[in-house]
């Protein structure tokens, strides 16, 4: 693989549910930010733009995934246990980070 495929999968990694931690670290922190820029120009879409930009940053990296690693993933493809459990958990923190908007305890910078 070339340098520009390995740089490619390993941002794609990091941000795609397939690392347990990404939501914490990396894509939760950048759908605040990417809504709150959003609700600087469109008012009131702060909670619609957070879950739309964390579900962007997930797919993101896990097209990131597909596209530069297609050869590694063909060669150990993935368990559907392993990926319902990923969607399941990418879920269970959109309702966890809405229901933290709904109540008011995440705002916009």
């Amino acid at each position: 693989m070339s340098l520009l495929r390995w740089l490619t999968f390993a941002i794609g990694w990091l941000l795609s549910p397939l690392t347990p931690w990404n939501d914490a670290i990396l894509n939760i922190p950048l759908a605040y930010v990417m809504a709150s820029l959003i609700q600087r120009i469109l008012p009131d879409t702060f909670a619609v733009s957070f879950f739309l930009s964390y579900w962007l940053t997930n797919l993101a990296g896990i097209l990131m995934v597909i596209f530069s690693g297609h050869k590694l993933i063909k060669e150990r493809p993935f368990q559907v246990r392993t990926f319902s459990r990923i969607w399941i958990w990418s879920f269970v923190f959109s309702g966890l980070v809405l229901l933290l908007i709904w109540r008011g305890w995440v705002k916009p910078f």
